[in-house]
């Protein structure tokens, strides 16, 4: 049992010496300056001999770890003991990043508007000084265009006044300054889909309200040519019982010629009033007595350039303001016959609480047919699709119309001139939401009108009647 005990011992304090010379070593290698390896020898003592001892492979591992390469005397470490692989020492050593300053309120950046929030002027950003007239719309396969008329205060044709068209999409036009009275602004020599504000600028500044056009791939049935027609704002007229309420223009290579409709103040057509014409080199021309509100008044067989005069003449006594029209001696520019309509003045404030009212009523001869017809918009002057007319005469007889498209209704009555009085509502649901508007044709086509145009439009506000 001795013996056992005198040979662990010796053996016990060799390897208590190696690993001390070992764990030395270790720590001389990483950290001060870079040691000399010193290889020790493990011996043991066998029958009173001291023999070398074989050194295990664990420890020759360690000592291959001191020779990796060391860290530069000038950049000890902080704390010696420490034992950082020389990865961790290198990220340790790098410089370190500037702080980047606290962003501000300036610094924000501003989120990009959508295109459907692209702002648009409002009607109110500015002073109105052109009032919408009509608006109205067209098919067509070969263009999509804006186009109209724009006229003075006194309902002469305005020059020089341009127009903005402008979409959702950042893209925008000016028109060429109006020439006698008309504008247009071509956009595609196709259809397009597509919605459009139109504007009347005076300067850099809007001087209308905004219109607002959408136009569709379908020229068949669709939108591609949008017609609005406007006037300028003045001050208040002398008063007249007669009120114009709408002007238009055609073009036409055989006649010149100023003819239109006068309508009482519930747009019933009226018989044996008159309208005079004049030019500014002393010529004049009384029409002759209006026929189912008609009248007509010839000026050549042939396009003719002149600046006309024309007044509605009541009882010998007159009972309009003049308007001021101009006729071109070309044809392929126009415009060579003018229609004016006017409507005497309600003497009462209209008290009807119908969400539609009459805009417009106008009517012109025609030797092949007899038919009403017409336009439906909305508060923004936009066509309504879907609504109805009824007309019915004092025979009991009565029909109602196909739905309105795209704003366009019609109702056909004969293959030629039919001398009656007519009765026209407008239906919404089936149920009248307009006035009656009394419609006379005439079985002359040489004298009296044939063909009645009427334009509703919504009024921004006004409650449907309850009961009919």
């Amino acid at each position: 049992m001795g013996s056992v005990v005198a040979r662990w011992i010796p053996i016990s304090w060799t390897m208590v010496r190696f690993v001390v010379i070992v764990s030395a070593v270790v720590t001389s290698a990483c950290g001060g300056a870079e040691p000399t390896p010193t290889l020790v020898q493990a011996t043991r003592e066998v029958g009173g001999q001291r023999l070398p001892t074989l050194l295990p492979t664990r420890v020759v591992t360690a000592t291959f770890t001191a020779t990796a390469s060391p860290t530069p005397a000038a950049r000890p470490l902080a704390t010696p003991t420490a034992t950082p692989s020389p990865r961790f020492v290198v990220t340790l050593s790098s410089p370190t990043p500037t702080p980047r300053p606290t962003p501000t309120t300036t610094n924000t950046p501003t989120p990009l508007l959508k295109p459907t929030q692209t702002p648009t002027p409002t009607p109110t950003s500015a002073a109105t000084i052109y009032d919408i007239i009509s608006v109205s719309y067209e098919s067509d396969c070969n263009v999509t265009e804006v186009r109209g008329s724009v006229f003075n205060s006194d309902w002469s044709p305005a020059s020089g006044v341009y127009f903005k068209v402008w979409n959702d999409w950042g893209w925008s036009a000016i028109s060429n300054p109006s020439a006698d009275g008309l504008w247009d602004i071509y956009l595609y020599d196709k259809p397009r889909e597509m919605t459009w504000y139109v504007q009347v600028m005076e300067g850099d500044q809007p001087a209308s309200p905004i219109v607002t056009v959408h136009t569709d791939l379908d020229c068949e049935k669709g939108i591609q040519r949008a017609r609005i027609n406007w006037k300028k704002t003045g001050p208040p007229l002398p008063v007249y019982p007669y009120r114009v309420v709408g002007i238009d223009s055609h073009r036409t290579c055989g006649i010149t010629a100023l003819s239109g409709t006068l309508l009482t103040a519930d747009w019933s057509p009226v018989s044996g009033s008159k309208v005079i014409v004049w030019n500014d080199y002393g010529w004049s021309h009384m029409s002759e007595p209006s026929v189912a509100g008609y009248w007509e008044v010839f000026l050549s067989d042939r396009p003719k350039k002149g600046t006309w005069y024309a007044q509605a003449v009541e009882n010998g006594q007159v009972a309009s303001s003049a308007v001021k029209v101009i006729t071109d001696e070309d044809c392929q520019r126009g415009p060579q016959r003018i229609q004016i309509d006017w409507q005497r003045l309600p003497t009462v404030p209209d008290s009807t609480t119908y969400p539609y009212e009459v805009t417009d009523v106008s009517s012109e001869k025609d030797c092949t047919r007899t038919e009403v017809w017409g336009t439906v918009v909305g508060e923004n002057w936009e066509p309504v699709s879907g609504a109805q007319v009824r007309i019915w005469n004092d025979y009991d007889w009565s029909l109602t119309s196909e739905p309105s498209v795209i704003g366009w209704w019609n109702i056909y009555l004969y293959n030629k001139p039919r001398e009656m009085v007519w009765y026209v509502q407008l239906l919404d649901g089936g149920r009248p939401v307009s006035p009656v508007v009394r419609v006379v044709t005439s079985g002359d086509c040489t004298v009296g009108p044939q063909r009645v145009k009427i334009n509703w439009k919504r009024k921004p506000r006004g409650p449907m009647p309850s009961e009919f």
